[in-house]
């Protein structure tokens, strides 16, 4: 009978465990995202940003996947969409995994082409990071048209991959 009550306090104790870490996260998740709304609205004062989310149904996921099978996909995704004298765009902020490091990307996307492209944090060592005159190549070209660097191939597939997710997400959401 002890050994009931007592497995059954633990898995009491355990589930509000999980409970309060998701609400920490959901909390905290929050609060990141609520910086980065300050900052694109310090960084272009006269435009208005609304938060907006998109849930990949199961054959967006798979369509995904299938493209990219090594890279970290979500189910759900957020981003911006940004409203300036009466023109709509979006701003995808997302994270993606180099070798072991991260490296935060912000795209602007106008009419479902890049309008601009920015490395916000590189934690990989700097010789691993793609030039500014690769980047240029997203505002007239598609992800898949643009070759790879030579010295920074996993640096130039991550930044391909959220180039392309942040296009194909944008698509659906016109």
């Amino acid at each position: 009978m002890g050994i009931l009550r007592f497995s059954n306090l633990f898995n009491i104790k355990a589930v509000k465990g999980i409970f309060l870490f998701t609400v920490f996260l959901f909390l905290a998740k929050g609060e990141a995202f609520a910086g980065i709304k300050e900052t694109l609205s310090k960084k272009y004062p006269g435009c208005s940003f609304v938060e907006k989310s998109k849930f990949l149904t199961d054959k967006e996921f798979e369509t995904i996947k299938s493209k990219y099978p090594t890279r970290d996909i979500r189910r759900f995704y957020s981003f911006f969409k940004r409203e300036c004298k009466n023109e709509t765009s979006y701003d995808f902020v997302f994270t993606d995994t180099v070798r072991t490091k991260n490296q935060v990307l912000h795209v602007h996307v106008v009419k479902n082409n890049i309008e601009s492209l920015a490395i916000v944090k590189f934690e990989e060592p700097s010789e691993y990071k793609v030039k500014s005159n690769w980047l240029s190549r997203f505002k007239s070209q598609k992800p898949d048209s643009i070759d790879i660097v030579s010295g920074a191939t996993l640096s130039s597939n991550s930044t391909k991959f959220l180039v392309w997710l942040s296009l194909y997400l944008q698509k659906d959401i016109i």
